[in-house]
């Protein structure tokens, strides 16, 4: 009788913990294509981050081991952007759309897709979450970046 009521306990306990809301913790960046991107952007009312980036490229590998790695990056852009990879030798129209000349590349777009900035080469964890906190947040739209940084 004491097993059978212990097991009842259990039970019921896993499956009122299975009904509660648990957050989410994504280790890695959910990437989309550009063209998937641009329009979850438009439906979810995000910025879109698109990062131009190619195999060959040393940089790219170094930007996607480190910075799209870091579990701070990872939580930013999965939570208040669309993140959008293309590879440029595979997308050559689109990395000539946004006048991609070096690798790593990312651009920031706004919800409807308009370009706000891009931002060339390599970016630390760090310094890309400044840079994500300040596009996020609109605070372009009122001051220069390095206003913001002194602001932090």
């Amino acid at each position: 009788m004491k097993h059978r009521l212990v097991i009842i306990c259990i039970v019921t306990f896993v499956f009122l913990f299975s009904l509660t809301e648990r957050p989410v913790f994504a280790n890695e960046i959910k990437w989309y294509s550009a063209e998937e991107g641009l329009l979850l952007g438009k439906k979810e009312g995000k910025k879109v981050f698109m990062n131009f980036y190619a195999d060959w490229c040393n940089y790219c590998k170094q930007m996607e081991a480190t910075t799209f790695k870091d579990y701070r990056v990872v939580g930013a852009l999965n939570s208040k952007f669309i993140a959008v990879r293309v590879n440029t030798e595979k997308n050559k129209e689109i990395a000539q759309q946004y006048f991609v000349r070096g690798l790593p590349t990312s651009w920031f777009l706004t919800e409807t897709g308009e370009k706000i900035s891009n931002l060339p080469g390599y970016v630390e964890p760090e310094m890309l979450l400044k840079i994500l906190s300040y596009i996020g947040e609109d605070k372009y739209q009122s001051i220069s970046f390095k206003t913001y940084l002194e602001s932090q």
